[in-house]
């Protein structure tokens, strides 16, 4: 699996993941100059998500 979001680092990336089994990751915003790097603060990030032998990425959501 590859996680993309832009302004944070995933906690873990590029990992495997059998289907049908959950996983969360935990997003570390990055910080450019000591300010977040994201955008908006307060709007959830885009996520992205891509297994190895997948044609497209598939968009995630944050868990509530």
């Amino acid at each position: 699996m590859q996680i993309d979001v832009p302004g944070f680092v995933p906690s873990d990336d590029r990992f495997h993941l059998a289907p049908g089994t959950p996983a969360r990751i935990a997003l570390v915003p990055l910080r450019i100059d000591g300010k977040p790097a994201a955008a908006d603060d307060h709007a959830p990030p885009v996520v992205e998500i891509r297994a190895v032998n997948a044609a497209r990425a598939v968009r995630a959501s944050q868990a509530g």
